[in-house]
């Protein structure tokens, strides 16, 4: 997936009309969105080495929040 950041998010529709789903974010929102990400394939792979369901739901919470289960 970060292979798709250069500068700009590059991400065509793939059916009809095969538009840029990315084209109208400004380049602060595409930092934006690349941390989340990065943060997100972090906490991902912490919780997938934890030891307990609860660890790793309590990382995954940091993420997705408090509807998340607890374990």
């Amino acid at each position: 997936m970060f292979n798709w950041f250069d500068n700009k998010i590059s991400v065509k529709l793939p059916v009809q009309p095969y538009n840029e789903l990315f084209e109208k974010m400004s380049d602060n929102q595409m930092a934006s969105m690349k941390n989340k990400l990065i943060n997100l394939r972090d906490i991902l792979n912490i919780a997938s080495n934890a030891s307990y369901t609860t660890t790793a739901c309590s990382e995954l919470r940091k993420v997705f929040g408090v509807d998340f289960p607890e374990a």
